[in-house]
């Protein structure tokens, strides 16, 4: 019996079966984990598991030809078919059965004929005490058989399993299986039964008689409840919880106010108390509680014997722990029309209590509608100057989530303009600003931006104090575009912004050196005011101030980081270029890596340039990132060209056109091509901004959220599917980070994945730290994407040394 009621879970992937041993833990278990069947080879790959009727396990090995769902290579191995396999003890020998005994799966019982009630009382008889036999064998396919059968025969099987379950010398756990044949029968006799087993010493079955209680809505129970709720074990305590939810009755809103007291700590059972409170629906009481702190407890007649829990007498009022609160509040919030007011919660939210400061916080950022009721609470708590980091932070989500509200938005604007305010509130006001994801930037917030803007006035652009406030202005500009009506004010002071090469005050900065942190953030800074720009730079601005093309040039340099490089992109590509400037653009692509190239492209679109054209096809046959290109991309992009310039496209096309076949040539030659790698090498390769893994992938605390996590890749992957998912990353996609293909109604398509969804907007990430809001009033089409955001052609970044080192690395990564 060691197995006995044990789970054993797959890990497709890992190559291996773990066995998970179920243990009580307060009220409800945890689970003591082991691995059970481990595989050193690639191909072995275990898909499901099967109890026989013998209690041998039986693991079902997919190999290699089963591709569905496996986010692993999609390059399939039809002829590794894996098996299925028995594990089994040592001493195990096959069960023969004989004589009047079920057999393995049952196969020796006519359950049609078990099942059916007979006249003949020997008949019947004889039938009840075969099924009752089968129902306390090992074997659960003949008791979830016996278990069905025996329901049919009523209150004669009712009255069989009672008289069986009062034999003293009935070993557990088969009184158990017992108790759950007999909440299968739908009877009233069976029903009172039940509730003769709430006096149960054994709390597995007193649990059982419970869940039957609570499922049948049993009322009677109220009358004689026999369960001591104090002396009970978490489990039981919870269960008693569930029958006074699901039995309905709103008299005991009283009780499980007083049990949520009493017996606090037990998350799950706090749950269990919360989600039965919902289900009674008394809002009355749980206001009265929550306005108080305290509870009445008189004429109330708790199940449990008063003389045992020593209940206050009536009229008493019993105060309420701060979780007991928390049960309150939360109850209220999720109960339908449980009139949650803000004030109600908005008191808590300065509680010297913890728990209910966070209680408080979490049913606020459930609300985005109580911003004007909330607003004098944010206000005071803006103005303070006494606030920690983690404060500032919390208070700045929640003036965030507000901001829709018109006084919170007000709140905002007279914050950041204020000079008289600590920089830290202003600080605060800009960061709620720039995450409001607002569509649209209120009014009073462009004054007050602007305002902050102007700071950088001085000729020769020195900045101090003030940077981080003009750097936050620009981020909440380019995040939240202006009201059309002011996006012509906008163009000057950010041009000041961008133009100036501002010098930032904080001493040890070298100059010539682009990749020094202080000039990256400078560069960065310059780089959001050019993108926030409404409708992009126009080519009288470029020509006018020639050291802005020069460079948003030098921003996609390799030698910068995956924002510059990405940012720069993005500007050119909405640019409004000349000729002459999209001729110099094409020689970009000799460099651009594979997540700049297709943004780049998008700057050709707006010219139909005959000499432009041909440039730059030229330029990208020998583009070292152009299998990063998809060819509908290429084609939209050049539609309004020439035919001489479709005509020079061709090659391009055939070249990207490569079939699955071809796909997998291309890997195993590789593959065997690559020489040893080395890990220490390998690691410095994935934070390299050239190869920009980082940007996307995290290691541990550190790296980007756009893809998977690759902490423990190297247990799950194997080095083809690693060198597959740089070379071919559409090849295949983990779970939960599966494109989507979005068109809008204005013609625009977005590919991305969802990051956040609300009922009037989805928010898709595109690229590494780059996100798209698209409005669902908008969308025409939203279908699963074939094309993955990872683009393809990083390993032309890379020497074959430096991929060797790379994927020696991943694989380490366990």
């Amino acid at each position: 019996r060691e197995y006995q009621d044990n789970l054993f879970a797959c890990c497709f992937n890992m190559r291996k079966v773990t066995r998970h041993v179920l243990q009580p833990h307060g009220a409800t278990f945890k689970t003591e984990a082991e691995d059970f069947v481990v595989s050193n080879n690639l191909d072995f790959h275990p898909t499901d598991t099967l109890e026989d009727a013998d209690g041998s396990l039986l693991i079902v090995d997919t190999g290699g030809w089963y591709k569905l769902c496996c986010p692993t290579s999609q390059l399939a191995k039809p002829d590794v078919l894996g098996a299925i396999y028995r594990v089994k003890k040592k001493e195990w020998e096959p069960k023969f059965y004989t004589g009047p005994v079920p057999g393995p799966y049952g196969r020796n019982y006519d359950w049609k004929e078990l099942a059916t009630p007979s006249d003949d009382k020997n008949v019947e008889e004889t039938r009840l005490r075969r099924l009752i036999f089968s129902i306390q064998q090992d074997d659960r396919y003949v008791r979830e058989r016996a278990t069905r059968a025996i329901a049919k025969h009523g209150d004669a099987a009712v009255k069989a399993i009672i008289a069986d379950l009062t034999k003293s010398a009935l070993a557990y756990p088969k009184p158990l299986a017992l108790v759950w044949a007999l909440g299968r029968i739908e009877k009233s006799s069976a029903r009172a039964a039940i509730r003769k087993l709430l006096a149960d010493k054994h709390p597995d079955i007193v649990q059982v008689a419970l869940q039957f209680i609570s499922l049948w809505r049993d009322q009677d129970v109220l009358a004689d409840f026999g369960v001591n709720f104090a002396s009970a074990s978490p489990s039981v305590q919870r269960a008693i919880a569930e029958v006074f939810g699901r039995i309905g009755d709103a008299k005991q809103t009283q009780t499980l106010l007083w049990f949520s007291h009493q017996f606090s700590g037990d998350r799950f059972l706090e749950h269990s108390i919360t989600y039965a409170l919902i289900e009674l629906g008394d809002s009355e009481l749980l206001h009265e509680a929550i306005a108080s702190g305290f509870t009445p407890l008189g004429n109330v007649t708790l199940p449990v014997g008063n003389e045992k829990l020593q209940i206050p007498g009536a009229g008493s009022r019993l105060r309420l722990r701060p979780s007991c609160l928390r049960i309150a509040l939360i109850a209220l919030d999720q109960m339908p029309n449980g009139g949650l007011k803000p004030e109600e919660v908005a008191k808590h939210l300065t509680s010297p209590e913890p728990l209910l400061r966070e209680t408080a916080a979490w049913i606020i950022s459930r609300h985005a509608d109580w911003g004007e009721a909330l607003a004098g609470y944010l206000r005071e708590r803006l103005a303070s100057g006494e606030l920690t980091d983690a404060e500032q932070k919390t208070l700045g989500q929640q003036l965030a989530q507000f901001a829709k509200a018109a006084s919170v938005q007000d709140l905002l604007a007279a914050t950041a303009h204020d000079a008289k305010l600590p920089v830290s509130a202003r600080l605060t006001a800009l960061n709620a600003m720039r995450d409001s994801k607002l569509k649209e930037l209120p009014k009073s917030w462009s004054a007050a931006l602007q305002a902050v803007l102007a700071l950088v006035a001085d000729a020769d652009g020195i900045v101090t104090k003030d940077f981080d406030l003009i750097e936050l202005a620009v981020k909440t500009v380019r995040a939240i575009p202006p009201h059309k009506d002011d996006a012509a004010s906008w163009r000057a002071p950010l041009l000041v912004i961008a133009a100036k090469p501002v010098v930032l005050d904080q001493g040890g900065a070298s100059v010539d050196d682009p990749t020094d942190p202080a000039n990256v953030r400078i560069d960065v800074r310059r780089l959001d005011a050019l993108a926030a720009i409404p409708g992009g730079l126009t080519a009288a601005e470029l020509s006018a101030t020639k050291i802005l093309f020069d460079f948003l040039i030098n921003q996609l340099d390799s030698a910068r980081t995956v924002a510059q490089r990405g940012t720069a992109a993005e500007v050119l590509s909405k640019a409004k270029l000349t000729p002459a400037q999209l001729t110099r653009l094409t020689e970009e692509f000799k460099t651009a890596g594979p997540l700049e190239v297709d943004r780049l492209l998008g700057a050709f679109e707006q010219t139909t340039d005959e000499q432009v054209g041909q440039k730059l096809i030229a330029q990208l046959k020998t583009a070292p990132a152009l299998t990063a290109l998809r060819v509908d991309a290429i084609k939209t992009r050049l539609a309004k060209y020439s035919p001489s310039v479709q005509e020079a496209a061709q090659p391009l096309y055939a070249a990207l056109n490569v079939d699955l076949g071809k796909q997998r040539q291309q890997l195993e030659e590789m593959l065997a091509s690559l020489p040893p790698g080395d890990i220490v090498r390998g690691q410095r390769v994935f934070h390299n901004e050239k190869a920009a893994c980082k940007a996307c992938h995290a290691l541990g605390y550190l790296g980007g959220k756009t893809g998977p996590d690759l902490t423990r890749i190297g247990g799950i992957r194997n080095e083809r599917d690693l060198l597959e998912s740089i070379l071919f990353p559409s090849a295949s996609f983990v779970r939960s980070f599966e494109p989507v293909l979005i068109v809008t109604t204005s013609g625009k398509t977005v590919n991305g994945l969802i990051r956040s969804e609300t009922p009037d907007e989805l928010v898709i990430a595109t690229g590494p730290n780059q996100e798209a809001r698209v409005a669902r009033a908008d969308i025409e089409e939203m279908k699963p994407s074939s094309v993955s955001i990872m683009p393809a052609g990083l390993e032309k970044q890379l020497t074959k040394e430096q991929l060797a080192d790379l994927i020696a690395f991943l694989k380490n990564c366990k």
